[in-house]
């Protein structure tokens, strides 16, 4: 996988960092500070398309990201806090920033709205931005976030798309 697409899917998945549109119990996940899953992640960009594993876990602001490749081989690690963000794709070039959105602006040359990912995985809008809801979803930010199916714990496959990008996130296990 060449090292511009690397970081495109790395920075892709940062995207994925009010009411819910689904039902979901208070006091679960959307209410929910700490929380991890495990899943699949597919990107459509500009021509590009990939597949990804996935392991995201969320302990109040501080988060940890983890994308695997063909045969569970690592091509990145996300990490960050309020404080800052860190992208490693292991080739010793380890990429920080202020945050998110910093980084994805360092790393692919444009802005991106990273910290809303944290609720959008949940299927929750952000808190604090205006959003507007349709069927089995959302449109917050300049980004569609459909629930495509939903599952006892939370949401198990998600969508998050724009003009040029399209992401699908397919959970196989939350814990909260």
């Amino acid at each position: 996988m060449p090292r511009h697409w690397s970081v495109i899917c790395c920075l892709g998945l940062l995207l994925l960092s009010g009411c819910a549109t689904h039902a979901v119990p208070v006091g679960s996940l959307a209410a929910a500070s700490n929380w991890s899953f495990d899943g699949k992640l597919g990107i459509v960009s500009a021509g590009h398309s990939g597949n990804l594993g996935i392991s995201w876990v969320q302990a109040s602001d501080q988060y940890a990201i983890s994308l695997y490749g063909p045969l569970g081989i690592t091509v990145g690690h996300i990490s960050g806090s309020a404080e800052g963000a860190a992208l490693d794709l292991g080739d010793g070039n380890l990429q920080q920033a202020n945050s998110p959105e910093a980084l994805a602006l360092t790393a692919l040359g444009y802005a991106l709205p990273v910290s809303p990912m944290r609720y959008w995985v949940r299927g929750i809008p952000a808190p604090g931005q205006r959003f507007k809801t349709f069927e089995n979803g959302f449109h917050q930010l300049g980004w569609d976030v459909t629930i495509r199916r939903q599952g006892a714990l939370g949401p198990l496959k998600i969508q998050l798309q724009r003009a040029e990008v399209k992401l699908l996130l397919v959970v196989k296990a939350w814990r909260y």
